[in-house]
């Protein structure tokens, strides 16, 4: 599987976060634990409608600036030819562009790199019962146990300022210029084959990164699988949120899910709370002893 880091990657950054925190239901908890698997959803079928698509304000924004430059006018170009739908990008075909949805689909894992949030627990423990889990994992070694996938891992925090979002796309767009040195007379339609394929790479990837400032209090974390939809290793399931019949995947491990840590929420009885947690991990061989647990400090507003 390829491993793609989005701030080293796409942000010029050394080393990305890996660390990130998945909320969870009791019930959802304890079918990781004996299912062995985690569960992603098609990226069509997020709890925000409009997310996946939501690049296309970005590059609203860049054409707004009204600059007349080869980038500007590049991203212009760009925009009419950017997919809306969920797919492996496109394929070069004599020369054109066309969207093969055949191909691949992005399926996505949401977490946040606040492993004790007010707004999260308030959000995940809001079915009555107030119960919930935050578990500590690490992308990459998530990826180091999926290994025999067929396809990409695509991971890091959401960005949710515009003008970060702005100045990601352009600095890529004059990375892939200085690449293909696109201004030479060596510039050949070859190159330029090239420099696309890798620019839709580059968009279909950071897309599933770009939220409205509006969500930035989930200091979200988010890994995104390419799977391919002929790999017969992943079955494609089905479940009902309001009433949306939505596409997911659950990813099996050959090994325990890479769990450092687990935070529960307040409302749990302390007393026999870890007791509960430690057995549960012991009967499925995990290794509890250097396993950190810990009780929220966080009391949620009922």
């Amino acid at each position: 599987m390829e491993l793609i880091s989005i701030e080293k990657e796409y942000m010029g950054k050394g080393k990305g976060a890996n660390t990130f925190y998945h909320y969870m239901s009791p019930e959802s908890f304890i079918n990781m634990i004996e299912k062995n698997s985690l569960h992603f959803t098609n990226c069509m079928f997020l709890n925000d409608e409009e997310e996946y698509n939501y690049i296309f304000n970005v590059f609203e924004a860049i054409i707004q600036e009204n600059v007349e430059d080869k980038l500007h006018s590049f991203v212009k170009s760009m925009k009419e030819r950017v997919p809306k739908e969920n797919t492996d990008l496109v394929s070069p075909n004599r020369g054109l562009w066309r969207i093969d949805e055949a191909l691949a689909s992005y399926y996505v894992l949401c977490g946040s790199t606040d492993g004790d949030s007010i707004p999260l627990w308030n959000y995940y423990v809001k079915d009555g019962r107030h119960y919930g889990y935050s578990v500590q994992m690490d992308a990459k070694r998530i990826s180091d146990s999926l290994s025999t996938i067929n396809g990409k891992m695509i991971f890091g925090k959401i960005i949710y300022d515009l003008e970060q979002q702005k100045q990601v796309i352009k600095d890529y767009v004059m990375h892939l210029d200085k690449k293909y040195n696109s201004n030479s007379e060596d510039f050949d339609d070859y190159s330029a084959e090239a420099y696309q394929t890798d620019y839709f790479d580059f968009i279909q990837h950071i897309r599933l990164f770009f939220k409205s400032i509006t969500f930035r209090h989930e200091n979200e974390f988010r890994i995104a699988l390419l799977i391919r939809n002929k790999d017969k290793k992943i079955q494609k399931k089905y479940f009902a949120r309001n009433g949306v019949i939505t596409p997911y995947v659950d990813i099996s491990f050959d090994n325990n899910i890479p769990i450092e840590g687990i935070t529960y929420s307040r409302s749990i009885d302390e007393k026999i709370a870890e007791l509960g947690i430690r057995d549960m991990l012991s009967s499925h061989s995990y290794d509890v002893k250097n396993l950190n647990l810990k009780r929220s400090d966080v009391k949620v507003r009922f």
